[in-house]
């Protein structure tokens, strides 16, 4: 349903497609990772976390066509670490963190960031030339 919808939610794009299926996989992968029995990391997982927000922010604002919503977009992928952080708390295995939260949630904005910038331009030709 949502892939079918990508072609008028990402009308600007050739393939939105996969782009979308792309950053969707992304999103799924890092929730799965999340919940998984994982060894314990200590504090030098925040990196990984801020990497991984910092991308799924980023991949967002390269896809939405406009400021409101790229902002919308790194929002909610910061409310998705909130969301999981208590998610691994509930599971028995894993930690609940609030300073992953907080790389989590600098990751999303840093992410936007990028995405705001020439990166745009530069996937869009990315995209052009697929076509």
């Amino acid at each position: 349903m949502i892939f079918s919808a990508a072609d008028r939610l990402l009308p600007d794009l050739k393939h939105p497609r996969l782009w979308l299926s792309l950053q969707v996989f992304g999103m799924v992968a890092v929730g799965v990772l999340s919940l998984l029995p994982a060894p314990d990391m200590g504090g030098s997982d925040k990196l990984l976390h801020f990497i991984a927000y910092g991308a799924m922010s980023g991949g967002l604002a390269l896809l939405l066509p406009n400021w409101g919503r790229r902002v919308l977009g790194a929002v909610l992928v910061a409310l998705y670490g909130v969301l999981l952080e208590y998610l691994q708390g509930l599971t028995g295995y894993r930690m609940f963190d609030p300073a992953d939260m907080l790389a989590n949630a600098v990751g999303a904005v840093c992410g936007l960031a990028l995405g705001l910038g020439p990166l745009v331009r530069g996937f869009r030709r990315i995209d052009a030339v697929l076509g």
